[in-house]
């Protein structure tokens, strides 16, 4: 449907021209899906495209494509919001300063997926800090 032309982390996110035909990958959240165009993968917003083939009911995953690596890593951590985020677009987590997030994932170097308040969506990674692990 329309151009996507990442602003942020450009390569976590994925750049899209009208006309372009990306293979769907995953979801991520709501309003993000995760796709592979020449060779590269990357989010972009769902409402971007007009999906013709989805993914089967149930699956999160295309089972003929893995992530590639460094690009994202599944997380068991915790982080601390540093600062609000409030009213971000649809599909992204809001938080408040000192809200503690879930990460269920980190998505290239700016960009993370996470659980607060029993809502999950997307959060810059330069709004929290890592907590320290105690022995």
């Amino acid at each position: 449907f329309f151009s996507f032309c990442p602003e942020g982390d450009e390569d976590s996110e994925l750049a899209l021209e009208e006309g372009d035909v990306v293979r769907l990958v995953e979801r991520v959240g709501d309003e993000w899906l995760r796709g592979e165009l020449k060779g590269r993968q990357g989010i972009f917003p769902a409402s971007f495209v007009e999906i013709i083939e989805d993914l089967p009911p149930g699956e999160e995953t295309s089972p003929a494509l893995s992530d590639p690596p460094g690009k994202t890593s599944k997380s068991d951590s915790t982080v601390k919001a540093l600062y609000d985020f409030e009213d971000p677009p649809l599909g992204d987590l809001p938080f408040k300063e000192g809200d503690m997030i879930d990460v269920v994932e980190f998505i290239g170097e700016d960009w993370g997926r996470g659980l607060l308040n029993g809502k999950e969506g997307l959060f810059p990674l330069s709004f929290v800090a890592e907590l320290e692990e105690v022995p």
